[in-house]
């Protein structure tokens, strides 16, 4: 992987982190003075010119979302010989869910804070008309000062924008089961992930367990989840409602 010496008028100081569809890279804005988060999309993971300029579009739409819950997105832009784009957001210092959670339950009233606070901003988002469509643990940043932010709304748009090209953007093993049948997306396709992350905050293991796209697609089709408490032996069984309720079919 080449990594950039800059990426537009920012400066490339590390990498975050790499996906299939781009990476994430620890910038420095010269203007501003201070340091922020670059997430590039790779022009095949996008498509054609209007589905680029439909997610810029989106993003200036995202740019204007403030919630304390919630990591801002600052600017967006198109990388140089149409590579695709990029996004900046603040940076910040902290550990992921997915990396608090490091395969053991979290004890009730840490996951009931955490849940809180993430359903905080995901309401915001949903108050402003932004699906944010890419919830997952590793989406979820833990500052720290401790408080829970969702990040990475670089998918993130309007229900209505919602199109076949871009419908299944974001991690299959979050995807609703209206994602894959190809029925109406909208805000209980966020809650439905939303589920699939309380429920691994609640066990300690992924809510879907599949290997292949394939067994990930039946999975989630059926969706059949067993009572957190009863799989993590223990725990709270008033919030087992909660996420079978989230994450019914």
């Amino acid at each position: 992987m080449t990594v950039p010496q800059k990426i537009g008028r920012f400066a490339v100081r590390g990498v975050l982190g790499t996906g299939t569809q781009g990476a994430v890279y620890l910038g420095f804005d010269p203007s501003l003075e201070r340091t922020v988060a670059i997430k590039t999309l790779h022009a095949d993971a996008i498509g054609d010119d209007f589905a680029r300029e439909r997610l810029l579009d989106e993003a200036r739409i995202v740019g204007r979302l403030k919630h304390p819950n919630v990591v801002p997105l600052f600017e967006a832009g198109e990388l140089e010989r149409g590579r695709g784009i990029f996004l900046v957001f603040e940076h910040v210092e902290g550990q992921t869910l997915a990396q608090r959670i490091a395969g053991e339950p979290l004890v009730p009233t840490e996951a009931l804070r955490i849940m809180l606070e993430v359903l905080d901003g995901v309401a915001a988002a949903h108050a402003s008309g932004i699906l944010h469509r890419d919830l997952k643990p590793s989406n979820v940043l833990l500052g720290e000062e401790g408080r829970a932010r969702v990040m990475d709304f670089g998918i993130a748009m309007p229900a209505e924008a919602i199109s076949e090209q871009n419908r299944l953007w974001g991690s299959l093993r979050y995807a609703s089961p209206e994602q894959l049948l190809g029925a109406d997306v909208g805000t209980r396709s966020d809650v439905f992930a939303l589920g699939l992350l309380f429920y691994e905050m609640l066990t300690g293991r992924r809510a879907i367990q599949g290997e292949t796209a394939d067994d990930i697609y039946d999975e989630i089709i059926e969706c059949r989840l067993a009572p957190p408490s009863r799989v993590a032996g223990g725990g709270d069984a008033r919030f087992d409602q909660i996420v079978l309720r989230a994450t019914a079919r």
